[in-house]
């Protein structure tokens, strides 16, 4: 549905930035502080819904 209204393209361009904006905050902190386990699991689960909306649909 969300690709429906502003194309899949734009869509893939704007979670692949908004992944690579997540790996660079979680770094920056890991760097900055002490790398912890919330820390790392937030960073893996908002990657990993990032990343549902830059998979391809099958056929498509």
């Amino acid at each position: 549905m969300i690709a429906d209204r502003n194309g899949p393209r734009k869509i893939m361009v704007v979670t692949d930035l908004l992944r690579c904006a997540v790996m660079l905050a979680a770094a920056a902190l890991a760097v900055l502080t002490s790398p912890s386990v919330p820390l790392l699991f937030g960073a893996a689960v908002l990657l990993a819904l990032l990343s549902a909306f830059f998979i391809r649909r099958p056929g498509r």
